[in-house]
């Protein structure tokens, strides 16, 4: 608006009502309003613009004319606008909502498929909407458990068929071998999987309840704890669970 008020307060008739000369420099910021209202998606006041930007191809137009034909595309702005809805974010909300790689560069590698629901999850948050986020948050984290599932050499998890998450950390248990019970690389493997199990218990069955709703404080310490077990679990693997652990003798 601030660039459609500037030309219009150069045509702005005065006494005499002379005609104004149109240069090369003015043409260019018609075209350019015109542009910032396609990325609005203002269809009505674009038409209205190139029809300005039409009457700009002569090489003057008298002040008057040029005013009013200004005047209607700030009207017409205008009234599109009142149709619009517009969310106010503050810094941190607005850095939240376009986070790139929130849970690092590593994970990002290792873990694309988890780039969706990160995008979600943090768009969520600016947003205010943290029941939401965690529900994202617990989808990335299905990932990563499906990750161990695959590095553990479990049996195959076809997405789509129903494995609950339960099912999953059961076939990993009755994965282990030895006496006592042990995975291979025990103690990264007992942690991490003891890890999951916790968030499954603490959040994931909750979050399925519409009964459980999480406030901002909840969800970014769950935001904490996620991006940590994630970022551990890609330390190791990547999302296709390589590479694989190797299974000790029964």
């Amino acid at each position: 608006m601030e660039r459609v008020n500037v030309l219009k307060g150069v045509l702005m008739p005065g006494v005499g009502d002379f005609s104004l000369a149109i240069d090369d420099e003015t043409r260019r910021d018609a075209a350019a309003i015109e542009e910032m209202l396609k990325e609005l998606s203002l269809p009505m006041s674009c038409k209205v613009a190139q029809r300005l930007i039409h009457s700009l191809e002569v090489s003057s137009v008298e002040r008057q004319t040029g005013y009013e034909k200004f005047q209607n595309l700030t009207n017409s702005i205008h009234d599109e606008l009142e149709d619009r809805v517009f969310l106010l974010l503050t810094k941190e909300e607005a850095a939240s909502y376009i986070a790139v790689q929130p849970f690092g560069k590593k994970f990002a590698e290792s873990f694309p498929l988890a780039t969706y629901e990160l995008d979600e999850a943090e768009k969520c948050m600016a947003l205010g909407r943290h029941t939401a986020a965690v529900f994202h948050w617990m989808r990335v984290v299905e990932i990563g458990l499906r990750a161990v599932s695959s590095c553990l050499g479990s049996p195959t998890i076809i997405p789509g068929q129903g494995r609950s998450w339960g099912a999953i950390i059961r076939d990993l248990r009755n994965l282990r071998t030895g006496s006592p019970p042990k995975w291979p690389e025990n103690a990264y493997f007992s942690s991490v999987v003891g890890l999951l199990e916790a968030v499954k218990h603490a959040w994931r069955d909750d979050t399925m309840h519409v009964e459980n709703k999480y406030n901002q404080s909840e969800a970014e310490a769950i935001r904490v704890a996620v991006s940590a077990l994630m970022q551990n679990i890609a330390s190791r693997m990547n999302q296709r669970g390589t590479p694989k652990a190797k299974m000790s003798p029964s």
